[in-house]
């Protein structure tokens, strides 16, 4: 076999049509089973809530001809765009606007994997000597298996890891002083965010970081000054803040109203991690295993150590390295990830196997850059021809098991005919949070509530409401619905005096009144109108919706300016023009800021799941006193006992910690009611809102919480309660003073009530 195939073979690699007709291809053959069950409505558990935003999204923008900013369906209303899991704001919306959201979510994944597979060609090509490498990786990266779990359970929000090579791409473009690289990297991050990258958005930033140093330290090699690399990644970087604002700002104003808890002490062990690269997911009791959950089959990886011979492929394999111990968080002590943790930006970052999808582009980079390496040396020799059958057919094995993978897992999916749409007057009901996706289309809304961050929901919300607007007081007069938007409220009042209208709703500092004046009661939204009859209208019109959108368009116009060659390259002779253009969104964001009233958003109460505050000035004069000291700066200062259970057998304990210094992040709380048998109340969080690590020295916290005991049967029932550690070996915190407590075995015996 005559070398000189080889030749053509890359020259067939570098052209993009053939390499973009094979990658729809193989997306194509991915996505097949889920394209003809694409009108299916997945009945997953997480599913029901993401798609349901995607859907209201629809609505608003289809039937009520309104940018999708409120959403009321769910949690008594929430903002749609602050909403971190949401999707909606980026171009893929399009097709959800098209095709509706139920049909769309194939169709994006199919994009978005031929994007995936074309930017990962793109991350390794630029540093390799042929393009058969990055072409055979390329789809070994966009088809690993955490899509396939990720689609199974309703994330189509994850697929915007499909985008994290294109953030390479354009940061490397950057750095080699290349305009284009600052709009391909703003693009990207923008896109990242929009499309809900609660974990894509972190790595993105940690990856142009980490291709910024890169890009810095070979301008030289490159030929590039240092100080053009450094001025165009930071061009980068400041039109990516600004073309993401439209995203950043109203989720950061979400999230400061609101206590998000983070995951205490999550961790792997290497053979667990081996295990979710190399087995094939499985589908059991309705979930997906962990085992194969990004189940990376990359057999080129035996290419890989050839790559040590070039800077940038040991660059690449010390970064994957770097990723796979991040993946392991604590289960190996300190790791990459737990010192990320101590940033603003990555405390939220909760589950470390993510890491494993960075470790998966470096290791697939390296292994593309080690394989043409091994080819330039044997270069017109026979070899080079054995050398490509071997790894085309390594490939192909790899290629060939993710897509059954994909289609295993995704035929295991919980779906069920499209939820029916009856339209009528929207109001609140009861609901149910794993059937969300049933609610929308009936033209309700869900009080139950789940998300990934705890919503502030008014505890004056009801289901059991004869009209969704009312007065407080009902002789204050009456009010008539007129006309209903999820961002418009148009009302008839007829007031005898001045009073407080409530709107069945949350309240959000974004609601506006042209008459009266919109006032936060206890979490809900009402507005105090004056004495007389007129028709009062709110709307819903945040100042982050508005800036952020503001600067996003004018991020969209610099964009264009800047790929275009002709007027910016004569802008350029000119000094710091190109600053001041990508600047220009963040300027205006500004402007917004100052010249848009809107009060400040208040962070709601932390509160138990009783509604009980969490944190506290003084212990309550009902409380029994303890004052028990643990080896840790916690102590138990005081304890509520239940006074017996209810008519459920459930059981309400209180128990009053007061933090004296920094605690181990791994500390958890054990709760045993000992009976005729033993229940548990294990629990890590205090108040289901804080580890003992996040509480600053001197903090009061009541943790209150209830257990079923109906297992117990009568009679009487002793509690015991001590701190453990979670994540570490499990062993009990030591009690270095009881108190007024019983000590056992570093458990403190808090008292007994009776079960009758």
């Amino acid at each position: 076999m005559a070398p000189g195939w080889l030749a053509s073979l890359q020259r067939l690699c570098d052209r993009r049509d053939a390499r973009l007709a094979l990658f729809a291809l193989l997306a194509l053959a991915t996505c097949w089973p889920i394209l003809e069950q694409a009108a299916n409505f997945n009945e997953f558990r997480d599913a029901q809530v993401l798609f349901s935003y995607e859907r209201d999204a629809v609505a608003s923008v289809r039937e009520y001809g309104e940018l999708p900013l409120w959403d009321p369906s769910y949690c008594g209303g929430l903002y749609a765009l602050g909403t971190p899991q949401s999707r909606f704001a980026s171009p893929f919306f399009l097709l959800s606007l098209l095709f509706g959201a139920q049909r769309a979510a194939p169709l994006i994944t199919f994009l978005l994997l031929m994007l995936g597979m074309e930017g990962m060609f793109r991350v390794a090509r630029p540093h390799s000597p042929g393009a058969i490498g990055p072409l055979l990786v390329a789809p070994l990266l966009a088809l690993q298996g955490m899509f396939a779990v990720s689609y199974f359970n309703g994330w189509v929000n994850f697929f915007g890891f499909e985008l994290l090579p294109w953030v390479v791409v354009g940061v490397a473009a950057a750095g080699r002083g290349e305009r284009r690289g600052v709009v391909i990297t703003a693009l990207s991050f923008a896109t990242i965010v929009g499309f809900g990258g609660t974990y894509a958005g972190p790595l993105a930033a940690l990856l142009a970081c980490a291709e910024g140093l890169a890009a810095l330290a070979s301008a030289r090699a490159l030929r590039v000054r240092l100080v053009t690399s450094l001025k165009y990644l930071s061009l980068a970087a400041l039109l990516s803040a600004g073309a993401s604002l439209f995203r950043l700002w109203p989720v950061y104003e979400t999230l400061t109203t609101s206590h998000r808890i983070m995951a205490g002490t999550p961790g792997h062990t290497l053979s667990n991690l081996g295990a979710a690269l190399t087995l094939p997911a499985e589908v059991m009791r309705g979930n997906v295993s962990f085992h194969g959950a990004y189940f990376f089959p990359c057999l080129l990886i035996v290419f890989a150590p050839f790559a040590l011979a070039r800077r940038r492929g040991a660059l690449w394999l010390g970064l994957a390295a770097l990723s796979l111990w991040a993946a392991t968080g604590y289960g190996l002590g300190d790791s990459p990830f737990t010192w990320l943790r101590q940033l603003p930006l990555f405390h939220m970052i909760r589950y470390p196997e993510r890491f494993l999808f960075v470790f998966a582009l470096y290791a697939a980079a390296a292994s593309a850059l080690g394989l043409e390496i091994l080819l330039h040396r044997f270069r017109g020799r026979a070899w080079a021809s054995v050398v490509v059958l071997v790894a085309l057919g390594l490939g192909g094995l790899g290629v060939r098991a993710e897509v059954r993978n994909f289609r295993h897992v995704t035929e295991g999916m919980w779906l069920a005919p499209p939820p029916i749409a009856e339209s009528r007057p929207f109001r609140q009901a009861r609901g149910n949070r794993w059937a969300l996706g049933y609610f929308g289309p009936l033209s309700r809304g869900s009080l139950s509530c789940w998300e990934a961050y705890p919503v502030p929901e008014s505890p004056l919300l009801r289901a059991d409401l004869p009209a969704e607007e009312y007065f407080a007081d009902p002789a204050v007069g009456s009010v008539r619905r007129l006309s209903w938007s999820p961002n418009r409220l148009l009302l008839d009042v007829e007031a005898r005096v001045a009073g407080r209208l409530r709107i069945n709703q949350n309240y959000h500092v974004g609601w506006r009144t042209d008459v009266g004046e919109v006032v936060n009661d206890a979490g809900l939204l009402t507005v105090d109108v004056p004495a007389g009859h007129r028709q009062i209208a709110l709307r819903f019109l945040p100042r982050s919706a508005v800036g952020g959108g503001l600067a996003a368009l004018v991020a969209l116009l610099v964009m264009l300016g800047l790929w275009r060659r002709g007027a910016p390259r004569r802008l350029a002779r000119r000094r710091y023009v190109d600053a001041l253009l990508v600047s220009a969104p963040l300027l205006v964001a500004l402007g917004v800021r100052a010249l848009m009233p809107q009060p400040a958003p208040s962070p709601a109460p932390v509160t138990n799941a009783d509604g009980s505050l969490a944190l506290l000035e003084r212990v309550p004069d009902d409380a029994t006193p303890v004052g028990a000291r643990f080896a840790e700066p916690v102590e138990l200062e005081a304890v509520t006992l239940p006074a017996g259970v209810d008519d459920v057998g459930n059981a309400r304990l209180q128990l009053f910690f007061r933090i004296h210094g920094q605690v181990s992040r791994d500390v958890g709380i054990f709760v045993h009611f000992d009976g005729r048998g033993r229940v548990a109340g294990d629990h890590q969080t205090v108040a289901a809102s804080y580890y003992f690590a996040d509480l600053p020295e001197g903090t009061l916290v009541r943790d209150a919480f209830s257990v079923n005991l109906r297992d117990l049967g009568r009679g009487p029932v002793s509690v015991h309660m001590g701190l453990w550690r979670v994540g570490g070996d499990g062993t009990r915190v030591p009690v270095v003073d009881a108190g007024r407590a019983e000590l056992r075995d570093d458990s403190l015996e808090l008292g007994s009530f009776d079960v009758r």
